[in-house]
């Protein structure tokens, strides 16, 4: 459970620094994730969870591709 704390909590902080706290800019959830070491189902659980939090917007739930939210934004800037 604590590992997958950290790892959301790593994926969020990496999203934020790749869009350089843009919340227009859309990416692939999985280039992070595999910077990261997370395997296809982790990374589905993962973005569904933030978007659950309200942190990230999903795009294409298929294509995993992502935004930032101005809640993620803010979430981010609070854990670093």
């Amino acid at each position: 459970m604590r590992r997958r704390r950290e790892l959301r909590r790593e994926f969020l902080l990496r999203l934020y620094e790749r869009v350089d706290a843009s919340v227009s800019e859309f990416v692939d959830a999985h280039e992070i994730a595999a910077a990261l070491g997370i395997d296809d189902d982790e990374t589905r659980r993962m973005f569904e969870y933030l978007e659950e939090k309200g942190w990230i917007l999903v795009d294409d739930h298929r294509a995993a591709v992502i935004r930032l939210t101005a809640a993620g934004v803010d979430a981010a800037e609070a854990e670093s």
